[in-house]
């Protein structure tokens, strides 16, 4: 089988890359080792990044899109794989987007929308569960699809359920957690904030590498070992959350 998780950002994937990693043993591998031969886009931007894994014979892209707003790239790369690989045919897609201050009705018309614009007849999306449709390009195929909008309860992103998740651990890391909240709030209603964390998702980042830098200052300074640098995969929120990757992955 071959899946494909389509996600925000460069982050993200490195953050779902972990935890398939450390929780269904998803081993990285390099596309000059696949089995199938398309080309990858050729053009991606500086925020753009595709990671391929393999597992016992099965493969998996993180196709990290540079935003909500892109995820009609993964869908061009969906259709030209499915067209050219009718041997290595993606047969599911999970699409993990942040629902921010928005609701999951509206991410979900937005990924159908976006859909609709690439010809693909995706539509009546559910969250957290497993859609099923049957394209065609050269040939009919069945595909599922399952919007992961996150967090479900709450408004946020990704970054939101990190942070729950080492809030979750002893008094000290609540303490880290509060306290990180408390220094980005601090800033924030400072009356001098003009350049930086203008946008809510850079506040929740800054948010997660306040409380990382103090449980881990020797990794702060480096993106991918900041996210990874904590045991938030064993967390039951990120495990509710991430169920459907478990139980399809």
């Amino acid at each position: 089988m071959r899946s494909l998780i389509i996600c925000e950002g460069i982050d993200d994937l490195y953050i779902l890359g972990h935890y398939l990693n450390k929780t269904e043993k998803w081993q990285p591998v390099l596309k000059s080792e696949l089995p199938y031969g398309e080309n990858y886009p050729a053009n991606l931007k500086d925020n753009q990044k595709i990671n391929s894994f393999e597992k016992l014979g099965n493969y998996l892209d993180i196709f990290a899109v540079g935003g909500d707003s892109r995820i009609g790239v993964a869908f061009d790369f969906l259709k030209v794989t499915n067209e050219n690989n009718p041997e290595f045919l993606i047969s599911q897609v999970f699409i993990v987007m942040d629902k921010d201050d928005d609701s999951v009705e509206k991410r979900l018309r937005q990924i159908e929308k976006t859909a609709k614009k690439k010809d693909l007849a995706i539509e009546l999306l559910k969250n957290n569960q497993i859609n099923k449709f049957t394209l065609s390009t050269v040939e009919k195929y069945e595909l599922s699809v399952i919007p992961i909008v996150i967090p479900f309860d709450e408004n946020g992103a990704l970054e939101t359920l990190l942070l729950t998740s080492i809030a979750g651990g002893d008094t000290e890391d609540k303490l880290v957690v509060e306290l990180a909240n408390k220094h980005i709030a601090a800033f924030l209603e400072s009356g001098q904030q003009y350049k930086y964390l203008k946008q809510r998702r850079l506040v929740t980042k800054a948010k997660l590498a306040s409380a990382i830098s103090i449980t881990h200052p020797d990794r702060a300074g480096v993106v991918r070992e900041l996210l990874t640098s904590h045991n938030w995969e064993n967390h039951s929120k990120i495990r509710d959350h991430f169920k459907m990757l478990n139980e399809l992955l």
